[in-house]
């Protein structure tokens, strides 16, 4: 296999503001990874965005924030290729040299018997979850489960072989469970593309520590959410699904973490028509017991604008293509048919010619077209206006306040309002949907 090497030199620097940082910096070989973007961060500071590390004639460098147990994520990205590496740099490895080398695609750092092991079980994860997209279709359920249960096996012969600091056993153990949930799922979206057929759920394909997931670190795993998520009943009421949660865990971050995520969702999933004031209840009662932030039931109360019969939102920042503020009331007497799209949305963009011929056919003179785009700026908002000729009555809300009182779960998204600026149909048909044309000229 063709081995790369990529040389790091790290150091341990305290900056004036008393923020500690590691400043790392080598040489690479451009021709081997040309266009690729390094860069680094710890995994204890997840609020702060990955440090770009500055590339020239060879060289890299760049100060990275100090990981508080030692564990960083080594990131790189070019046209071809993505790469992941965790490392380990304690306090005797601070004045060491990184060699970064690959197996294939697979990046490794041997320096120590720490980053051995990280680097060994990368490899692992690797291969494995490799194996089970390309495998996956024909496994039973029983060869799945196996395979599942190899990342366990595996992170306990890696453990057995190398001699690691506390930190990084806990990582690799919760690393194994984290690739063991991402290798479930990949093969979930696979077989229900193939079978229609519903997966039999992860904890009861495999067995699942829970111990291994109490901790601070097992948020270092973007996947962590829905698979602690996972390990709770998949149906239950609101009070259940937190009690059970503080059932089984004991972590403090774990507990909030895990229960604002329950709340998030239960708030962004909830049927508003079907019984709004049930769930405002469920909302209220869960923030009294559990002592949780009253944010949420302003959250839940705000999605009040779903519901059949309520008027257009109010307060929200919306501007037209001339840049003057825009006043819903302003087409009381006429129905409303909104479309919310954005200059990024590939589907909301093959709805446009649609949208405009539907708006040139169109014979009933009570309905009024608006398009809505929910871009962060206008600059990609007007350039894709002029290229597809959008005329009429354009509007932006930049600041995303109107699909968040709506609780749009994606665009484009269409809404009819009546005369009254009052909703009248939350999910309403696409300009491509035939029965779009009959059903708005049919109101009066």
């Amino acid at each position: 296999m063709k081995r790369i090497i990529l040389s790091l030199a790290a150091a341990v620097i305290t900056v004036a503001s008393a923020a500690q940082t590691i400043h790392i910096q080598g040489t690479y070989d451009p021709s081997v990874i040309e266009g690729l973007k390094l860069l680094i961060s710890p995994m204890s500071g997840q609020e702060d965005a990955p440090t770009e590390l500055t590339l020239a004639d060879g060289t890299f460098g760049g100060d990275v924030p100090l990981a508080s147990d030692g564990l960083y994520n080594l990131l790189g990205v070019n046209s071809q290729m993505q790469l992941h590496l965790p490392f380990y740099i304690s306090s005797d490895t601070q004045k060491k040299k990184l060699k970064v080398t690959f197996v294939g695609q697979c990046p490794q750092i041997n320096i120590d018997s720490n980053n051995k092991a990280l680097s060994a079980y990368n490899l692992v994860v690797w291969n494995k979850l490799r194996d089970i997209w390309m495998n996956a279709q024909k496994m039973s359920n029983e060869e799945l489960k196996n395979s599942l249960a190899g990342f366990w096996s595996a992170a306990d012969s890696v453990l057995a072989v190398y001699k690691t600091d506390t930190d990084v056993q806990e990582y690799i153990r919760l690393w194994a469970t984290m690739a063991a949930f991402n290798g479930y799922s990949a093969s979930s979206h696979l077989l229900r593309d193939r079978t229609n057929s519903k997966p039999t759920p992860f904890v009861q394909l495999c067995k699942i520590n829970l111990g291994t997931l109490d901790t601070d670190k097992v948020f270092y795993f973007p996947e962590s959410y829905r698979c602690i998520r996972s390990t709770i009943a998949s149906h239950a009421p609101l009070n259940e699904l937190l009690e059970e949660l503080q059932e089984k865990y004991n972590n403090p971050k774990v507990i909030r973490n895990i229960g604002n995520f329950i709340l998030d969702n239960f708030i962004r999933l909830y049927d508003y028509n079907a019984d709004y004031n049930k769930g405002l209840n469920l909302i209220k009662n869960a923030v009294s017991q559990y002592g949780l932030s009253e944010e949420y039931i302003k959250a839940f109360e705000s999605h009040q604008a779903t519901i059949g019969g309520k008027p257009f939102p109010t307060g929200i920042n919306i501007i037209d293509a001339n840049g003057n503020a825009v006043d819903f009331s302003s087409l009381k007497g006429y129905y409303v048919y909104i479309d919310l799209w954005a200059s990024w949305c590939a589907p909301c963009r093959k709805e446009i010619p649609h949208l405009q011929r539907l708006e040139k056919e169109l014979k009933n003179p009570l309905v009024k077209f608006v398009s809505i785009s929910i871009d962060r700026t206008e600059a990609p908002w007007r350039k894709a206006m002029q290229e597809m000729n959008c005329e009429g009555n354009q509007w932006i809300n930049a600041d995303g306040s109107l699909p968040n009182v709506l609780n749009i779960q994606g665009i484009p998204h269409f809404l009819i309002y009546d005369k009254n600026g009052k909703l009248l149909k939350y999910d309403a048909p696409r300009p491509s949907d035939p029965k779009l044309k009959a059903e708005l000229e049919a109101l009066r």
